[in-house]
């Protein structure tokens, strides 16, 4: 009686929860009909066929939990995926991690707010002037909790360290002991990117008086300011972060007749103009232009 009840509810859960799973089916007896053995032995052989073979389609929803999954199998996703997290300067004493997926060591983490990072999760010891830090997910944040770790030692390139712990980023504390606003250096694929970077652009002179910029998403084109001497163009709206660092190169028939000088106002332009060293007087705008710049990024 057992096994026949075995039987009914096996089927009956079976086709209750089917997704794309193929079904399987039994035979129904009447009221005092004889169940051979041999029936019996081939509907539980049914049953445990099924089983064995049991498709991911017959998982209904929200049944599937992640300490069921074999974590030999899915050793890369849980420790590997990740998207956000972006470590970013918030004092002298404080950044902030952004919210984030995250595969740690195992487990998955899931942020919707910032989470702050300062001192007090330091791994060991104190602060230290004039050294560099290494920011880590540590092992055991789960779910919406994520806790941060400072700690003066690098990951392995796996971006792991020996405690399980994983790289988000990397700091450079100063010699006054202050977190160095440019200093944070994301860990992305197996290595440390820079926020800062260099972008040029090329400006074309087309007659004095016009200045026009190609190849470039930095420059504003068009608007250039004609004249003589020094020209004001604007960079790209919300293109830097903070004032960049910029040099110029002039292009003109008369090799080396010509230099190029660029004043940087802020983050919204830029004054240009060529000198002529023969003359010693600034020279009318109709030379090309390579602008040079390096500094942060908006984002």
């Amino acid at each position: 009686m057992k096994t026949l009840l075995l039987i009914l509810l096996y089927f009956i859960s079976f086709n209750l929860y089917a997704g794309t799973c193929s079904s399987i089916s039994r035979v129904d007896y009447s009221a005092n009909q004889i169940l051979t053995s041999s029936s019996l032995n081939s509907q539980l052989n049914t049953v445990y066929t099924g089983v064995n073979s049991f498709d991911g389609g017959c998982t209904t929803d929200g049944t599937l939990e992640k300490g069921a999954l074999n974590t030999t199998d899915f050793n890369v996703p849980l420790k590997s995926n990740r998207t956000g997290c972006r470590v970013v300067w918030a004092t002298s004493a404080t950044m902030n991690i952004e919210p984030c997926f995250a595969a740690v060591n195992g487990n998955w983490v899931n942020t919707t707010s910032n989470t702050g990072v300062s001192w007090a999760n330091i791994d060991t010891g104190a602060e230290a002037a004039s050294t560099t830090y290494y920011v880590y997910i540590k092992t055991g944040s789960n779910t919406t909790t994520l806790t941060p770790e400072i700690s003066v030692t690098g990951p392995t390139g796996n971006g792991y360290n020996g405690d399980g712990d994983r790289i988000l980023a990397s700091f450079r504390n100063d010699g006054d002991g202050n977190i160095a606003t440019d200093s944070i250096h994301q860990w992305i694929d197996g290595n440390y990117k820079s926020e800062r970077t260099t972008e040029s652009a090329y400006l074309d002179t087309s007659g004095a008086g016009t200045i026009l910029t190609r190849n470039s998403g930095m420059v504003d084109p068009g608007s250039c300011a004609g004249g003589t001497g020094f020209e004001t163009c604007n960079f790209e709206a919300s293109y830097w972060s903070e004032q960049p660092t910029c040099t110029a190169n002039v292009a003109h028939s008369t090799a080396g007749r010509y230099s190029a000088a660029v004043t940087v106002v802020g983050t919204a332009s830029f004054t240009i103009g060529s000198f002529d060293i023969i003359t010693q007087t600034y020279a009318t705008p109709s030379l090309g232009y390579e602008i040079i710049c390096h500094g942060k990024l908006a984002r």
